[in-house]
């Protein structure tokens, strides 16, 4: 299964000046001396550099472990997100080519969503091919290393079927940066995905 960040990556800018000397300093950069030196960063040594300006609409405006909040790029980790799981596309049939539900009709899809072993699950819609959710997570703390599932389910009286599934693991800064994740099937199931925006809290 594939899980897609829906954004485009960018490159990382560093900070760097010239002391205007014209001479090397072997001694490398020294925090504290408010000249941001090569090697440091807003992150290493805040006194010296200022925090890189950013915008939330480009994620590309922060690199490495960061994310955009108030035009600041800030630790991306140890902070919470709220997950929504917005909307979701499934094809006519399952991967076996058969019609979801037995008598022939559409599916009635869901979503579990899992966080860090925290499962959250989204109402069934009924007899649908493009479902919509909106079903949003409380506020979840997100350490470095998070892992998140995403599994899309077609329900039934019985047993319900498991569509596709798609796993960050773990979940990268890449992924929050740009604000939501796509979670599509492989085979006959390709053109199926579920969508889920992240923002932070």
């Amino acid at each position: 299964m594939k899980l897609r960040a829906v954004f485009a990556l960018g490159l990382v800018v560093g900070c760097v000046s010239d002391d205007g000397d014209g001479g090397d300093d072997d001694t490398g950069p020294i925090c504290g001396n408010t000249v941001c030196e090569a090697g440091e960063s807003s992150l290493s040594c805040p006194s010296d550099c200022s925090a890189a300006t950013c915008s939330p609409m480009n994620p590309s405006s922060c690199g490495g472990e960061t994310i955009c909040i108030n035009q600041q790029c800030v630790p991306a980790f140890g902070r919470n997100y709220v997950f929504t799981v917005t909307n979701g596309t499934f094809t006519q049939n399952d991967e076996t080519g058969a019609t979801w539900d037995a008598a022939g009709g559409l599916p009635d899809p869901f979503v579990v969503l899992t966080i860090n072993g925290a499962a959250y699950m989204t109402t069934a819609n009924q007899d649908t091919l493009t479902p919509s959710w909106n079903f949003a997570t409380p506020p979840v703390l997100i350490p470095g290393g998070s892992v998140v599932l995403i599994e899309a389910y077609d329900e039934d009286l019985t047993v319900d079927d498991l569509g596709w599934a798609c796993q960050a693991n773990p979940l990268t800064a890449d992924f929050l940066r740009g604000g939501g994740l796509s979670c599509s099937g492989t085979g006959p199931l390709a053109a199926a995905r579920v969508n889920v925006a992240v923002r932070p809290n």
